[in-house]
């Protein structure tokens, strides 16, 4: 296996790398065993060095690429592949995929369609989504696709960048919600359910729900309990955080996770149908497989699926609500 990731890209990127990294390595200790190796490629966030090391590790028999970690890297490394093997793209669902590229990360809207699944499941249908600028032009179809899909009701999608009287004007689609939906945004989430609240306009039935998108520091504003979150499952994560803390010698991140559930998918599957099961007709099985992120699977165009448990906030902390359905 080839890992393809973009350490001297230095900054944010170069963090979410070394996650990457160390994620895939620690799954390759754990339960590569004999049967797979993983090589790491550095791509330094550069198309070009993306698409020569991918050939490199086609030259030296790479039965699968993981990694890149940008859209654009993951179009050059589809292009030097050409279709002879899978590309575990460490990316979301909101790029394009060609076919073979198979996208691994769940993003925020993923989240935010899942916790409005449970919304609906509690009569909590109409669903009014606060974003930040740039989110509708980018995601706005998707999560409208998304919600549609849930049987709920996207009663409007509100672009907030701080500040202002966006929610005051928003009066009649807050009275018109069930829940509002609140994505990772400049201010503070405490904020804007504090401003729906002042409005006088929201239901006193009417419920918050988050995303993945927040941050953990988040969790730890007490004006935020009760807030209800689709996230990764957390006790899954729990098995192998103590071990990366070990090795590595700081918190797993969701990052880091993700690409141990890529390399323990791969070597699980060559442990019991050897390299030639690394195909399309295998990744896409309908059942799914089962990570330290949870349950997850691939559609056919590439896209990834995960069920997530609902988590509400509570003492400063995620509490399980609803866990993951069972299967598919």
């Amino acid at each position: 296996m080839a890992l393809l990731v973009a350490i001297a890209a230095g900054g944010t990127a170069g963090t979410q790398a070394a996650d990457f990294r160390d994620g895939a390595l620690l799954a390759a200790k754990d339960l590569a065993a004999n049967t797979a190796t993983l090589t790491v490629f550095d791509t330094g966030g550069q198309p070009t060095a993306a698409s020569t090391h991918a050939a490199e590790a086609i030259a030296a028999g790479t039965k699968l690429i993981i990694g890149p970690t940008a859209q654009s890297e993951v179009t050059a490394v589809d292009a030097a592949v050409a279709g002879r093997l899978p590309i575990f793209a460490l990316v979301s669902n909101s790029g394009p995929r060609p076919k073979g590229v198979f996208a691994f990360l769940s993003d925020e809207s993923d989240s935010a369609i899942q916790v409005s699944s449970y919304a609906v499941a509690r009569g909590k249908k109409r669903i009014l989504a606060i974003a930040p600028p740039g989110y509708r032009a980018a995601h706005g179809d998707r999560l409208s696709r998304g919600l549609a899909g849930a049987g709920a009701e996207l009663v409007d999608l509100i672009e907030y960048g701080g500040g202002g009287d966006v929610l005051d004007k928003a009066k009649p689609q807050i009275a018109q919600s069930d829940a509002i939906l609140i994505m990772a945004l400049p201010t503070s989430p405490a904020a804007i359910i504090a401003a729906a609240k002042a409005t006088g306009a929201l239901s006193t039935e009417a419920i918050f729900l988050g995303t993945t998108g927040w941050s953990k520091r988040l969790y730890q504003n007490s004006a935020l309990s009760g807030v209800y979150i689709a996230a990764p499952d957390q006790h899954a994560m729990q098995e192998i955080s103590d071990r990366f803390n070990k090795a590595y010698g700081r918190p797993i991140s969701l990052d880091a996770a993700c690409a141990y559930d890529a390399m323990a998918l791969a070597a699980g599957i060559v442990r019991t149908k050897g390299s030639q099961g690394l195909k399309p007709a295998t990744l896409q099985g309908t059942s799914g497989f089962r990570g330290s992120t949870g349950l997850f699977r691939f559609q056919s165009n590439g896209s990834v699926e995960r069920l997530f448990p609902i988590y509400q906030l509570a003492d400063k902390q995620l509490k399980l609500v609803e866990a993951a359905p069972a299967g598919f």
